[in-house]
């Protein structure tokens, strides 16, 4: 049997989903799995998922009724605090991380209200064909567009860092290795905005980038709720909004510093590879 290609990392709190028609369940998330990703390729991902201690229903229905022994992928289960729930997800992610085969060539950040489509026949064989060793893949094309990254280059005095340039990226694909050197992924941060910060500062800084587009889209969000959290409270909180903008100029220092620095980490490492010329940015066609 061969290791995994690729380890799903994911939050999840099943007593919101009850609670909530409008809110789809992992198991959507995980049904859809079943759909797209073919019988030959079950053993190519694993899923590593994260319950919180306070969620009784994830004690009922995952430890006592069975719930995710019917789905015919490898899935290890971490129960935990909450800590400050997204604020501390970077915390999370590096412990499922930690959790992950450890010949697991990528690791994908899922959220339980997605689902899968298009993953074994577009997904996988452009995952197995990459030799790269420091790869981040996007859904988004802008990543690659010149005119997009020039528009936000000058990242920290750039108002509206999602709008502007049209960057965010929803559901990155990224080798282990860069995970490895990047460590505190999403620090108090979303991973989208993270890498999308990423990928501006590597062009930037250095003219190279790690990022390539994939070749057919394999998880689509379906939170009908996702309007009001992003524009409700999301914006009561500012969460993301001093490295992103949103209206108000990026002022968190901190956050660009280590962004930066993660960034230059992954420039030593490709230099050391001799592999510049490798990663050198060229627009996309």
């Amino acid at each position: 049997m061969k290791p995994p290609l690729i380890s799903f990392m994911i939050m999840c709190r099943i007593t919101t989903a009850l609670n909530d028609g409008s809110v789809p369940s992992l198991t959507t998330l995980l049904d859809s799995a079943v759909q797209f990703i073919h019988e030959k390729d079950r053993d190519r991902v694993e899923f590593l998922i994260r319950f919180d201690l306070d969620d009784p229903e994830a004690i009922k229905q995952v430890q006592e009724a069975k719930l995710l022994d019917k789905y015919p992928f490898k899935i290890t289960t971490m129960y935990h605090h909450r800590w400050e729930g997204l604020m501390s997800s970077h915390f999370t992610y590096t412990s499922l991380f930690l959790r992950k085969h450890p010949e697991s060539r990528y690791v994908a950040w899922v959220t339980d209200d997605a689902k899968f489509y298009d993953f074994s026949d577009g997904i996988i064989p452009q995952l197995d064909e990459c030799k790269k060793e420091f790869i981040s893949f996007s859904l988004n094309s802008r990543n690659h567009r010149k005119d997009k990254l020039d528009k936000v280059i000058d990242y920290k005095n750039t108002q509206d860092f999602w709008g502007g340039g049209e960057m965010t990226e929803p559901y990155p694909i990224v080798s282990s290795k860069v995970y490895e050197i990047c460590s505190l992924i999403g620090f108090h941060r979303n991973v989208d905005n993270w890498f999308t910060l990423l990928n501006v500062i590597l062009y930037s800084k250095y003219g190279i980038t790690i990022n390539e587009a994939l070749k057919s889209t394999f998880l689509v969000r379906t939170n009908t709720t996702a309007e009001d959290m992003i524009y409700g409270s999301y914006l009561k909180t500012r969460f993301n909004f001093d490295i992103t903008g949103m209206g108000i100029i990026p002022h968190d220092s901190y956050y660009f510093k280590l962004v930066e620095q993660q960034a230059t980490n992954i420039y030593l490492n490709i230099k050391a590879k001799n592999a510049l010329e490798q990663y050198k940015f060229e627009e996309k066609k």
